[in-house]
């Protein structure tokens, strides 16, 4: 379908009869229902008639020959150009509508009409004056008859007027074509960046889609994976607890079985060194007994296994005083030679055996030191280190030298 500038340039082509066959019934459809381009065919009608009118004159022929308008008329009537009879007061302002190319059209349209009219001007028109122009076709009046030289001349002029703005528009308008066609242009480079950004997006967006879609499955498995090592974690730890407290359970009984074992180690060593008491032939049995210097008993009391040259073994009984029993003391035994000034030899520190009993244990198995020795004595020490000479006071005194009265 043909835009309507298309049929503003079929105007003056129509005006001239020039218009091309296969464009006539179109055209002449169009124009019943366009009072635009019927009006337009009118202007182009008209311009014409003024123009060849103004060739005559310059020609020496007045006005237009007798019977042009009709034959006019009837020439475009047979193209299909169904012009009115009525001629409009002015000139329709149909310059500043037209777009480029129909203002083009309409000054080729206006030379070739011209032209056309010139030459038929030359061959038929007398120099006698121009009588009224009326076109009889379809009822409508072309425009009124050029009278004299002078009016022609005048039309003329104001048609060349009207031709040289419209020509000055066709620039302007050309010019608004052009750029409007870049910036077209320009628009159409913009939509395509913009849809190659488009696609680009898109693109980027669907492998993020399908990298999601990946990420979910990948994290899916993985949560999978994790509920599995959850429950593998928490049977491990059921069979470390369960390890624990059979090992907590082994430990113990190791505890016990070495306590057992201390023991009899203990009771063995007790036992032996008991045989080694009852079958010895020196053995001296001396009960301990303390007292305060006005003769007074104290709680404190001993007793000692002395074998003559081989071993001492000192029981004390209640050394500590229950009102001072969070006191921290440490109770040595000393030995020493009654009648001879000689350093006093420092035997060992008691340990308490049965705290129940209150009973307290030293022995002492060096030979050399129990020959050099008749006399024993228990100092209570508050030093924290071991100490070489006695410093705390003395309780249980035992004389060695008696004779043997075991067995």
């Amino acid at each position: 379908m043909h835009s309507h500038a298309h049929y503003e340039e079929l105007c003056g082509l129509a005006a001239t009869g020039q218009i091309p066959e296969n464009e006539a019934a179109g055209f002449s459809a169009h124009l019943s229902g366009c009072s635009a381009c019927r009006s337009l065919v009118r202007d182009f009608a008209q311009a014409g008639i003024l123009l060849s009118a103004t060739h005559a004159q310059r020609k020496g022929v007045s006005g237009v020959p007798h019977g042009m308008t009709e034959r006019f008329i009837a020439r475009a009537r047979s193209e299909g150009i169904p012009l009115s009879r009525s001629v409009p007061s002015q000139k329709r302002r149909y310059f500043a509508k037209w777009n480029a190319a129909a203002a083009v059209g309409l000054a080729a349209s206006l030379l070739i009409a011209g032209f056309f009219v010139l030459t038929r001007t030359q061959q038929n028109f007398s120099r006698q004056s121009a009588s009224p122009v009326v076109l009889q076709s379809a009822g409508i009046s072309v425009g009124p008859q050029v009278s004299s030289s002078q009016e022609a001349q005048d039309e003329a002029k104001k048609l060349q007027r009207q031709l040289a703005r419209a020509q000055a528009r066709v620039s302007a308008l050309t010019t608004q074509m052009n750029a409007d066609r870049d910036a077209l242009d320009r628009e159409s480079h913009d939509l395509t960046s913009m849809q190659a950004e488009l696609q680009s997006v898109q693109t980027e967006n669907a492998g993020l889609k399908a990298g999601a879609s990946g990420d979910a499955t990948r994290i899916a498995t993985l949560q999978a994976d994790i509920e599995k090592l959850n429950s593998v974690k928490r049977a491990s730890d059921i069979a470390v607890m369960t390890e624990e407290n059979e090992l907590r359970n082994l430990r113990q009984s190791l505890l016990d079985k070495d306590a057992v074992l201390k023991q009899q180690q203990h009771l063995i060593e007790t036992g032996a060194q008991a045989h080694d008491l009852i079958v010895a032939r020196n053995l001296h049995i001396i009960d301990v007994y303390d007292s305060d210097g006005e003769g007074n008993a104290q709680r404190a009391f001993g007793r000692i296994f002395y074998t003559e040259g081989k071993s001492l073994v000192f029981y004390a009984y209640d050394l500590a005083d229950p009102r001072k029993i969070d006191q921290q003391v440490s109770f040595y035994a000393w030995g020493e030679k009654l009648g001879r000034e000689q350093p006093v030899k420092r035997l060992g520190i008691f340990h308490n055996e049965d705290v129940n009993e209150g009973r307290w244990v030293l022995t002492f198995e060096d030979p050399n030191v129990l020959a050099q020795i008749n006399s024993v004595f228990v100092t209570v020490e508050q030093e924290k280190q071991a100490i070489s000479r006695p410093r705390g006071k003395k309780i249980l005194n035992a004389f060695l030298g008696n004779k043997a009265n075991h067995p």
